[in-house]
């Protein structure tokens, strides 16, 4: 994978897709699943052999709680195995861009309910003491200890 290249934030999300064609053939349906979105690529869970980085691929995504199927065509950065399942870069080549704006659209405010939550639960575990120093608080909620801000 080498120097990291990304120019846009990466959107952790669920998404359901398919495999239409890989190098131009068409695949019988496979299924896998969008881990992460951003402008210019994605990160796929397969449970097929990928092709080698540099193949391209296309794809149609299924954006959950929508009447909607995005389609894209990309290329394979890398593929890897993480914890027993393959993980697939792909660089998005064309996609058109209403199908980028609803699937950023459908994204965008669950991850920042999740930051958010993050934002929260770490605020929640952090005090400081009287000369501004930042102490973690026990997280036990045995008795508790009430923080000062």
């Amino acid at each position: 994978m080498g120097d990291e290249r990304r120019q846009f934030l990466r959107f952790g999300c669920e998404i359901p897709s398919e495999v239409i064609k890989t190098d131009g053939r068409y695949n019988f349906v496979e299924s896998l699943k969008v881990l992460d979105f951003s402008r210019d690529g994605l990160k796929l869970s397969v449970n097929f052999a990928a092709p080698d980085p540099g193949s391209d691929m296309q794809l149609k995504l299924y954006i959950p709680g929508k009447q909607y199927v995005a389609n894209l065509i990309g290329e394979i950065i890398w593929r890897k195995y993480i914890d027993n399942r393959l993980e697939v870069g792909l660089k998005i080549e064309h996609m058109d861009n209403q199908a980028r704006g609803e699937v950023l659209n459908w994204i965008f405010p669950q991850w920042a309910d999740k930051e958010n939550r993050k934002k929260e639960a770490l605020h929640d575990t952090l005090y400081k003491d009287t000369n501004n120093n930042v102490f973690i608080r026990n997280i036990t909620k045995s008795k508790g200890t009430k923080k000062n801000d």
